[in-house]
């Protein structure tokens, strides 16, 4: 990226008699290189990502592939490394000598096609980790240098090795990461790569676009499910900052921009050069020429976005619709609610403003009524209302038969649907013609003398003392099947617990069955945890039944009041018990209790001793050295079976489908003991090789790492000095 000056002022330099340019001594190279190192990235992760990642991006268009996406290797737990890989022209010993190892030396500040320019992201794998390796590939020639932090504090590189290689140029960088930050890598990663114009392979699948863009104009995009606004540069996003912008709210186009940014949905594409930026690269530096660059675009923005959305209410046939649209687009929660005082007064319909999302009804003689059920009572009623919500699934009726008799069971089959509905009536006509000449109201109607009058009984209902209201029968019945479709809706809007239920009728004495106690429609979980749950997770235990291969029949659901009557009878059981004997035999055909036993014996002999777990290297050159036959190896390889048990599937699913029912299958009878024995091997291993009971759990990689082949030969050496004097 070229080098921008910045505007200054220029100071009278006439009747200076002496002046000294600034500098940096020798001595205060270490703590400079410090403050480099150490206080110019707040995020040291994030800024290695992106530093290397760039730098690989521009060495590929440097070569001319440009188009060819870079290559990372995320760290792990079995291989805790962060590597960097690209496709460029590699680094001679001269490029490491005189611009890689030089703080400010960059050979791309000529041109607007590189991202970089500072010379400075070359070294910010020292702001994470003391030391990290390159890799060059150059013609046919494999060099490996590595950088470190000397006693010098100010850092070097060493060429470690040369050698003859197959492989294409380019260059890796492989920097060491702690356990503990590899999985905040790979999250940051993902939010990094996102807006990489060819995205990267991490880990050798190519990064996919996660963000949904509802709008598009010609350098920018507008989402529905972002967190902040951003400038996109060189593939990397800053953030856009709306108070270092100085804007003037009085302004009307600067208003405009301040509700663009403040929306949170908005990524802008600009060309690199454009912007300046921060000499940590995490964000804008808001320079006049920055300020000057950004407002022109984010204004060109506002524009287009105004013409797109327009567009959008243009293909609207009747205000109504137009509403509804409003309502979808700037409702509190949608994707331009920051720019509905800024379009308020531009969204026509027939000359009219859209202006809101609903229609008043302040008229006299022109009324509106809404239909709510009461969440205790699960009882329909009419109620007065004001203010007509416009939404596309709205049922709006139109009372032509002139009174409410028998209302409402023409509307109730359409509230037992789900459906929204909505009564218009109309005392004068005259009035009522005014109301739509001043509102523009045209919203599609139905009359209520087309809606089929049903019966109660037809619907599943029955009265209720209160005039105008009815009540579900599901209240009154005590016996139900579950109905495992409508447990799906149970996060929809207008969803009750009692519609995933069907009223059935059972004989206690003929019948049989698996049952499960409901109290107000909640499942009642028994076991060592005895509590209600929603259907949703009772359905939950079912699902992971079923995933073990165990299939559920219809399980019937009874009141709590009549539940006595199914306990006592031998005809049913309960679900509860039903699933841990299905369980039970499921574990006992794949013989799993004494799997379960073993695990547990291993996991707790094993859990206080560091050594006891290096079951990690059995694959090592110290089952090789050692050979088959030896006490150790045959420890170790009889530990490596059982922690390939733990990673089996199917006794996982087992084992969790054993959590759900409150039972821990390691919580073995006392007559499940298995034959291996291993804390009797333990103690005789640590007789024999007493040294071993001495050595903490990091000599032995810790819990996730993995001992080092100088730690391996080590551990050998000793073992065949003990076994030699035997």
């Amino acid at each position: 990226m070229k080098l921008n000056k910045l505007e200054k002022n220029l100071i009278d330099s006439r009747g200076v008699q002496d002046s000294v340019s600034f500098g940096i001594k020798k001595d205060g190279l270490a703590h400079i290189f410090n403050v480099l190192r150490n206080q110019l990235y707040s995020d040291p992760e994030t800024a290695t990502l992106r530093e290397y990642a760039c730098n690989a991006v521009d060495a590929n268009v440097e070569a001319g592939n440009g188009d060819r996406p870079i290559e990372i290797t995320l760290p792990s737990v079995i291989s805790p490394t962060l590597k960097i890989r690209d496709h460029g022209n590699g680094l001679s010993d001269f490029d490491i000598h005189e611009v890689y190892a030089n703080y400010g030396e960059s050979t791309k500040t000529s041109s607007n096609d590189y991202i970089g320019q500072l010379g400075l992201g070359s070294k910010s794998g020292f702001s994470y980790s003391d030391s990290f390796t390159i890799t060059s590939f150059v013609n046919g020639k494999k060099s490996v240098y590595c950088s470190f932090i000397d006693d010098s504090q100010v850092g070097q590189i060493s060429k470690l090795s040369e050698d003859n290689t197959t492989e294409e140029n380019g260059v890796e960088i492989s920097i060491p990461v702690k356990q503990e930050d590899i999985s905040s890598f790979e999250e940051k990663a993902s939010t990094l790569f996102r807006h990489f114009k060819v995205k990267p392979l991490v880990n050798g699948e190519q990064v996919k676009e996660d963000i949904k863009y509802i709008f598009e104009g010609s350098n920018w995009k507008w989402s529905n499910d972002s967190e902040e606004s951003v400038v996109v540069m060189g593939s990397i996003a800053y953030p856009i900052d709306v108070y270092s912008l100085s804007l003037n709210e009085n302004d009307e186009e600067e208003d405009q921009i301040d509700s663009l940014i403040r929306s949170g949905n908005l990524t802008l594409q600009v060309e690199i050069g454009d912007l300046d930026i921060a000499a940590s690269r995490e964000k804008l530096q808001y320079t006049e020429r920055t300020k000057r660059n950004l407002k022109a675009h984010l204004s060109k923005v506002a524009e287009e976005l105004v013409n797109v959305i327009k567009a959008e209410f243009g293909g609207c046939k009747t205000l109504y619709s137009a509403k509804a649209l409003w309502n979808e687009t700037f409702d509190f929660s949608g994707h331009l609610y920051h720019l509905r005082d800024v379009l308020r007064d531009v969204l026509l319909f027939g000359g009219k403003k859209v202006g809101s999302s609903s229609f008043t009804f302040n008229k006299e003689s022109v009324d509106l009524s809404s239909f709510e059920q009461s969440p205790r009572s699960a009882k329909w009623m009419r109620r007065d209302a004001t203010r007509l919500e416009c939404d596309g699934k709205n049922i709006i009726i139109y009372n032509d038969l002139g009174n409410r008799r028998g209302m409402m069971n023409r509307v109730l089959p359409l509230l037992i649907e789900g459906k929204k509905a909505f009564l218009v009536e109309v005392s004068d006509q005259k009035a009522y013609k005014e109301f739509v000449k001043d509102s523009g109201f045209d919203a599609p109607m139905i009359n209520l003398s087309s809606l089929e009058k049903k019966t109660l009984s037809e619907m599943g209902l029955s009265d209720s003392r209160s005039e105008g209201s009815y009540t579900n029968k599901k209240h009154t019945s005590k016996v139900f099947s579950l109905e495992k479709d409508e447990v799906r809706r149970s996060y929809h809007r207008g969803f009750k617990r009692s519609d995933c239920w069907k009223t059935v009728e059972v004989d206690i004495n003929e019948d049989t069955g698996i049952y499960v106690e409901i109290d107000r429609f909640k499942v009642v979980r028994e076991g060592r945890y005895s509590s209600t749950q929603e259907v949703s997770d009772f359905k939950h235990r079912i699902e992971v039944l079923e995933r073990v291969g165990i299939e559920v029949p219809q399980v019937v659901g009874v009141k709590t009041s009549s539940v006595k009557d199914f306990k006592d009878s031998k005809n049913w059981i309960n679900f509860w018990t039903w699933g841990k004997e299905q369980l039970d035999a499921k574990a006992k055909s794949l013989n799993l209790n004494y799997k379960f036993a073993l695990m547990q014996e291993e996991q707790d002999s094993s859990s206080e001793g560091g050594w006891s777990r290096i079951y990690k290297v059995a694959d090592t050159d110290l089952i090789s050295s050692l050979g088959n036959d030896h006490v150790l190896v045959d420890y170790l390889n009889e530990v490596k079976s059982v922690n390939e048990m733990r990673d089996d599937s199917g006794i996982n699913n087992i084992t969790n489908a054993y959590s759900h029912f409150d039972i821990n299958r390691y919580d073995l009878k006392e007559d499940e003991v298995t034959p291996y024995g291993f804390q009797n091997k333990i103690d005789e291993i640590e007789k024999t090789y007493p040294l071993l009971a001495h050595l903490n759990r990091e000599f032995f990689g810790g819990y996730y790492g993995d001992m080092t082949h100088e730690q391996i030969k080590m551990l050998t050496d000793y073992i065949k000095l003990i076994d030699s004097k035997k």
